[in-house]
Formats: C-alpha cells, structure tokens, sequence
C-alpha cells in the first residue's frame, strides 16, 4: 500500500470559511491484501454552529459501495471556554481502514492525544506542537511520533506496542531522539533511512535513523501536508507533491530520493492529488485543477486522460487496472475507459438555504435602471413571492413565483425547483405546458467553471456564464447584522461579451443583490431591501410600503418548559429556532435522559429552519420518576427537568 505521511493542518477560523458545510476537501484510495480496495475522503463539517471548520474521515467500500464515518473532529466544553478536537494526522494498519490511529490535538486546553480504537489505546501526551505519525512498513506494531519544533528539540519518539506505551513523558526528554528536521517519512523496506523537511524547508534524507542527515532537494519548497512521498514498486523512484504559499509542485526521484536525483515534473496554482500503482513500476496517475494526467514512464512523459467539469480534491487508481476515482467537491465520480459515472454524492443543507423556496417566502427589491442614450432613468419596486407549489406531469415538485413591477404592475409567472443533490435551481422555460427547464444558478459551480443560464430581469437574454470570483460576507441589511457567511458572485459573458451580470446569494435569505448590464446601452441594479423568509421579517419593510405584522424576528434559540409537568404519559415540548448567522442552518438535537445522565430518547436529530416548533413527548414506555431534557445546537445547550408521574 502507499505510504501516508503527514496530515493536513486545520486551521481555525470564525470568519473566513474555506469550505462549505458537507463538502469533500481530500480523497485516496487504499488496497488491502486480498485485493478489496476502499476510498478515504475527508468531509467538511461545521462545529460550535459553523464558528469553526472541521472534517469528518469516512470510508466508501468499493466491492459494495457502502459508506460509513470512520472518526470526526469534535467540539469540547470547559466553563467558560471551548475548542475542537483537531485530528492532525492518521494512518492505517495493513490497509484496512478499520484499523485506524491518529493524533489529536485539543482534548482539552493544552493537551494532544494518541487514538487507535482497534486495541483501545486513548493515549494522553503533551506533544509540543503538531504532530506526525509513521507506522514502521514491515512491523505494524512500531509506532514512529514527530514532536517539538524545528527550533525547539525536534525529534521523534517511537513505541513498540501500537501506540499504548511511550518511553517519554512530558518532564523527561531522555528517550526523544533529536534529529535536525522533522520526521516526513520512512523508507519502506527500512527504518534507518528516513526523509524530513530542515528549517529552510529543504527535504533532507538520513541512513542512520536521523543521527546525520544530508540535504537531497533545496529549493525550499517542502510543507508537511497529508501526502507527501510515494514510493514506486522499484524501490528505486519516489514522487513527491509539496506545496508553498499558492503554489503546488510534483517532484520525482530516480534514484532512491538520494541528492541530485529529484526533478520538478509540474507546478500547479491548485492542489495536486496522486495515485500511484503498487502493481505496475513507473505508473502513476495525479489530478489538479479538473484534469487527469498518467505516466506509465516515471513521469518522463505524461498526458492527460480525463477532464471533469469541476476541480479535482482526491483521485485514486486501482492497482493494475484502467480504473480511476475522482472526487469532486461534491461528488466520487468513477472513470473507466473514459466514461464517468457518480458513485457517491453529498447534500450541503447550507448550500440549499440560499435559495429559500418555501410557500409565503417574499422578497422586496430595489431596481435602479441607467439607460445609455437617453436621460431616463427608472426606479421601481420589483416584488418576488413564492405563492404555491405544485407536482407537473414531469414528475417533479416545483414552486410557482410572482414578480410584480411597482411602476407598470406587469406580472411575470415564475416554476422553479431546487435539484438537492446537485445544489442547483431550474426553471421551466415556458410555464407548466413545456417540461423544458434552464438553469438559474449551480451553487457547485467552481472558479472558472462555465455553465448556461438565463437573465430574467427585463432584457430577457441567454448566457454563457462564467463563475470568476467569490466573496465571504456581505452586508445584506444594514444595521440588522445579517451577514452573509459565503456569498458566491457570478460574473457572466456570453457571446457578445459587452454584456454582463453579477448575482450575490446569501445564507437563508436568497438573492441579494444583482447587477447586469449592456455597455453602450443600460446599467441595472437589484438590491434586496426587504423580506419575509419563514414568516420573519427581515430588513426594513416600511421602505417598501409594507406594514404586515408578522412575528419578531427570534434572536436566540429557545427551549420552553415541558408542559404538562409532571405528566402522565405524554408531554409537550417548545423551542424556537432563529435565524443567526453564526449558526447558520446548523444540525439540531433535542434529546432526553434519565437521572443516571443515560439517553432514552432523541426527539430531534436534523437540520431545521428557523421557526418555532413544537414536539410531543411520550413516556409511556419509562418508569415514573425526573427526567432532562436537552437542546443542542452548535455552542447553544439548554437543559431542562420534567417529572413523570404514573
């Protein structure tokens, strides 16, 4: 199997999300012994409510294609603060990706963890900085630890029993073996020859276990990130993909990574994903940006043989097969003979609450029309409001809207559906009597991906769309601090390229704002003033003329007292949900236990709109006696008693 070294570091961050909620950021592939192969792919989380990014680790078996979560980053609690449980590194034994360890950093404030649940080690060690960890190749049971900092007493520690035991702790430095780099990986066929990156980013190369080493490639540009070194079958030829500030570079070695022997094959803007083939020497496949390349020669020559229509974050090659997989940001796509089909897809919820399809949805906007050649400008209020849904002949569901002009009241009929899996919103080209559709807007689309779409603001024009940049916050309605946490900004061109369009979308609310234009003819901007979203109002509707008393916009999530109570077998539950941007469409839990602290029920385990929401409680099945009752969303818990009495 090909070796892993090195995790990628997470970061934390409050306000500025590289990922979006159920996104996959990292895929490979592993082949066990008896030839059953498995795909790894790690998937972006939200925890304490989208304040911090984290990933889950899960498992897609190929001979079934059954999906599972190996292990997942974590939020802990101690009064008065908060953290994530950081998975910095992990590996697997014999290629079975139930044998899992990895290293965790913030169990608690200040400490690291070792983890392997296959032998029940949950082993506490103060590491001194992020850690990095080897399995020896040829004895599974040795366990190689990086510790400390290239300024601060680098060097790595090693246990013989799977990781239960350690010759060191954090007041005795005896046993750490002080090498002048950190540890990035061992020689499979031996454990004396290992490689590591010194203080000037350089990988050097040791035979002796680290005691001298020497500088075999120093152009500076080697990071640890979770795949650093392949090995070919040969033993003869390394490939190598490191990566500094923007740029990614693939190196080859031909001749036992050894000095003078690495060559740069490629550079990249975007991450480069490798798959090497353990069967066949001088076969490698890697990804970047949407393209796959292939060498059968050691990378002296490579082309490439498949292009997908997203940017590519993992791909595998089966061993001695055509067999490729692929994973998208929201998709494993699997690709033989250049035909792809998708195999595994993911629903981002927070993607589909930008475009807030629900019956009673409004929303008010401001239109500022600029003509070119005449000196006649308008400005009117253009109203959009989802008034029923409906099943078509099609077979699917779709939600009829009206848009109405405040100054001509020229009304346009709108059938819109949101496809859930691909994050996309369709609309019928000529009402309910023509099951043609276009696209409104691909909340998947990438960067540089293009797509068809359709302008619909008067001016009525077919685009080839461009996605060109993207934004993280936007002021939406000022002085109401709803900030949008991930805006995306579409830049269109189609084949006249005078004219232009940009959307912005914004978390549970939908569009905000929109320019399009036609240069040497008009300029128009749309900007969302107004609102009502769920039966809240959001913005300041008296600018638009309208009065409707609706309920107060909920600022905090909420959990009323059970009532009746006590009660005698059945009870119910309030609890309001709200719109807060630091929460966003967060995953809700409402679940109760006993007086032990043991669970005997989950009322709620799902992502909810904002709204408030009520849930019967049935104790029929329970002995009479104090039960607790609990709310938990992100960083917001709320617990509560209540008494059954039989």
């Amino acid at each position: 199997m090909k070796k892993f070294v090195l995790s990628l570091l997470l970061f934390f961050a409050s306000t500025n999300y590289s990922q979006v909620e159920n996104e996959i950021i990292n895929m490979f592939g592993i082949t066990d012994s008896t030839g059953r192969s498995f795909l790894i792919y790690e998937e972006d989380k939200p925890i304490w409510g989208y304040y911090y990014e984290g990933k889950k680790i899960n498992v897609f078996d190929l001979s079934n294609y059954s999906d599972s979560t190996i292990t997942e980053e974590t939020g802990w609690w101690q009064t008065g603060d908060f953290g994530v449980r950081e998975i910095t590194d992990y590996d697997f034994y014999s290629g079975n990706p139930n044998n899992i360890i990895y290293t965790s950093f913030g169990a608690v404030s200040g400490s690291d963890s070792l983890i392997n649940p296959k032998y029940n080690i949950y082993n506490q060690i103060l590491l001194y900085g992020h850690s990095h960890l080897q399995i020896d190749q040829k004895r599974n049971n040795v366990l190689y630890l990086n510790l400390g900092e290239l300024n601060y007493n680098p060097g790595y520690i090693k246990s013989y029993d799977y990781g239960k035991t350690w010759p060191f702790d954090s007041t005795n430095w005896e046993y750490l073996n002080i090498v002048p780099f950190n540890l990035l990986s061992l020689y499979p066929s031996s454990d004396s020859i290992m490689f590591g990156i010194d203080s000037l980013n350089n990988l050097t190369k040791s035979y002796d276990a680290g005691l001298t080493s020497e500088v075999v490639e120093e152009s500076g540009n080697w990071n640890f990130l979770r795949e650093n070194l392949y090995y070919d079958i040969d033993g003869i030829h390394i490939y190598a993909v490191t990566q500094k500030e923007d740029k990614y570079f693939l190196f080859v070695s031909d001749n036992y990574g050894n000095k003078d022997s690495w060559n740069l094959l490629f550079t990249s803007q975007q991450k480069i994903s490798i798959s090497v083939d353990d069967l066949i020497s001088g076969k490698f496949s890697f990804a970047t940006n949407n393209n796959i390349y292939q060498s059968t020669d050691y990378g002296q020559t490579f082309n490439v043989i498949h292009t997908l229509d997203k940017n590519i974050v993992g791909i595998y090659n089966i061993p001695n097969t055509d067999t490729i997989y692929a994973a998208t940001g929201f998709t494993i796509w699997e690709i033989t003979n250049g035909n792809q089909i998708p195999i595994k897809q993911v629903i981002s919820n927070e993607l589909l609450s930008y475009y807030p399809l629900e019956v009673g949805n409004k929303w008010y906007y401001e239109v500022n029309y600029i003509p070119v050649w005449v000196d006649d400008p308008r400005n009117y209020i253009l109203t959009k409001e989802v008034t029923k849904d409906t099943l078509l002949q099609n077979g699917k569901k779709y939600f009829e809207t009206k848009e109405t002009r405040s100054d001509t009241n020229t009304i346009k009929i709108y059938y819109e559906r949101i496809d859930s899996v691909k994050a996309q919103v369709y609309r019928l080209q000529n009402g309910v009597n023509n099951n043609e559709e276009y696209l409104v807007v691909d909340f998947h689309s990438e960067i540089g991906s293009s797509f068809e779409t359709f302008v619909n603001y008067s001016n009525d024009f077919e685009i080839d769309s461009i996605y060109l940049k993207e934004e993280k916050y936007q002021d939406v309605f000022s002085g109401n601090k709803a900030l949008t946490r991930f805006t995306k900004i579409f830049n269109n061109i189609d084949t006249d390229p005078t004219r232009y369009i940009s959307q912005s979308y914004s978390n549970q609310i939908g569009k905000s704002f929109q320019t399009k234009g036609f240069l040497d003819a008009y300029d128009e901007n749309l900007t969302l003033v107004a609102a009502f979203i769920y039966d809240y109002k959001r913005g300041d509707t008296t600018l638009v003329g309208v009065n409707k008393n609706v309920k107060s916009l909920p600022n905090n999530y909420w959990l009323s007292q059970n009532y009746p109570n006590p009660f005698n077998p059945t009870t119910t539950i309030d609890y309001t949900v709200p719109i807060v941007e630091t929460h966003g469409n967060a995953s809700l839990q409402l679940v109760v236990y006993d007086v032990l602290g043991r669970e005997v029920a989950t009322l709620v385990n799902q992502h909810q709109k904002p709204g408030n929401y009520s849930i019967q409680f049935d104790g029929s099945n329970l002995a009479s006696g104090i039960y607790y009752y609990q709310l938990k969303v992100g960083s917001f818990i709320q617990t509560k008693k209540m008494i059954l009495m039989k």
